[in-house]
């Protein structure tokens, strides 16, 4: 299920809920057979909360501009599990 490819931003104060980055944001998810990318293992906020990446289980990394919410790209080539991710400037 996308519930566990979603990235939720919360509020830590409040409790709230800031943002839901949805998976099915993704075209590629929407493709009729194509590979699940699996759970999130991996989030990464950009310095000035510019772009949030999450990596996935399958290897794939996703990319959205956090304030907007609006997402961006799905990058993909690694064969194992994404656990870290880093932007450079």
């Amino acid at each position: 299920s996308s519930g566990v490819q979603d990235v939720l931003a919360w509020n830590v104060r409040s409790g709230e809920l800031v943002r839901r980055f949805r998976a099915s944001d993704d075209p590629a998810t929407r493709v009729l057979g194509a590979a699940p990318v699996r759970q999130v293992t991996a989030i990464r906020l950009a310095n000035g909360d510019t772009f949030l990446a999450a990596g996935y289980a399958s290897g794939a990394v996703r990319l959205w501009q956090y304030k907007e919410g609006q997402f961006l790209a799905t990058l993909n080539g690694h064969r194992a599990a994404v656990t870290v991710l880093r932007f450079s400037h």
